[in-house]
C-alpha cells in the first residue's frame, strides 16, 4: 500500500501523521508516520480486508477506509490519498445525529453519544486544546424559552465530555438558542419541519490552544 496525506482545506501534504493499518481481526496491525512528502508505504501480509485510520495533532481523525486484498496480485500496489480536516481556532463544527427528549436534556443513547465519544477521543490527543459547546434551536416556540432550553443542552453535552475524564476547564458551554440560524426560517416564515431541523444542532468551537 503507498498513500498520501492531506490538509482537506489547503490540499497541502502532511508529514508526521500516523497512519495505522489493522485487519478485521487485529492479528495484523501496523503504525507508519508519513516523511516530508506526506507519503506512506505499507507492506501487507496476506489476502484479507483491513482498515486505516490517520490521526495527526491538533487534527480530526480521518474516517475509517476499509478495503480488501482478497483475489488481486501480490504485486499490485493499493494508492489511497487521505485529507485530514484541521481544527482551527474559532472554526465551529456540527456534531452530528444529537439528538435529545422533546423538551428534554437528556441525550438519546442509540446514536448521539457516539459522535460526542469522537470528539472525547479528540481531546484526549490533544490536551492543548479548549472548546466550547454551543446548542441551537430553531425559531418555532417562545424565545426566551429556546435560549434556555439551548443552554440545558449545550451543559448536558458538557457533563457528558466531563464525566469521561476531560478536564472541566477545558469545556465551556453555551446556548445560542434562536440567534444564530442556518436558513431563512425565522419567525413568522412558514417552513418545513426538514428546513427547521437543520438550525436544531450542537456545536464545538476551539477557543483556545494553551501554550506548550
Amino acid at each position: 500500500m503507498r498513500g498520501e496525506v492531506i490538509d482537506s482545506k489547503t490540499g497541502n501534504l502532511l508529514e508526521e501523521v500516523s497512519v495505522a493499518v489493522s485487519d478485521l481481526n487485529k492479528t495484523f496491525v501496523k503504525r507508519e508516520l508519513t516523511d516530508k512528502k506526506g507519503s506512506f508505504r505499507m507492506d501487507l501480509p496476506s489476502e484479507g480486508t483491513y482498515t486505516l485510520v490517520c490521526a495527526k495533532k491538533h487534527y480530526f481523525h480521518s474516517e475509517i477506509y476499509q478495503f480488501s486484498t482478497v483475489g488481486k496480485n501480490p504485486d499490485e500496489v493499493i494508492s489511497v490519498k487521505i485529507p485530514l480536516i484541521k481544527a482551527e481556532l474559532g472554526e465551529a463544527y456540527v456534531l452530528r445525529s444529537i439528538d435529545f427528549e422533546v423538551n428534554s436534556t437528556n441525550l438519546q443513547i442509540k446514536n448521539g453519544k457516539g459522535s460526542i465519544d469522537k470528539l472525547v477521543a479528540f481531546l484526549r490527543n490533544n490536551e492543548d486544546i479548549l472548546l466550547e459547546i454551543g446548542a441551537h434551536t430553531d425559531a418555532r416556540g417562545d424565545e426566551e424559552y429556546n435560549l434556555e432550553l439551548s443552554t440545558k443542552r449545550a451543559r448536558a453535552v458538557r457533563d457528558y465530555i466531563i464525566s469521561k475524564g476531560i478536564e472541566n476547564n477545558r469545556i465551556t458551554f453555551k446556548g445560542y438558542g434562536e440567534e444564530k440560524l442556518l436558513n431563512e426560517c425565522s419567525n413568522g416564515i412558514l417552513c418545513s419541519s426538514e428546513k427547521h431541523l437543520e438550525n436544531r444542532r450542537i456545536e464545538f468551537r476551539v477557543i483556545a490552544v494553551q501554550a506548550e
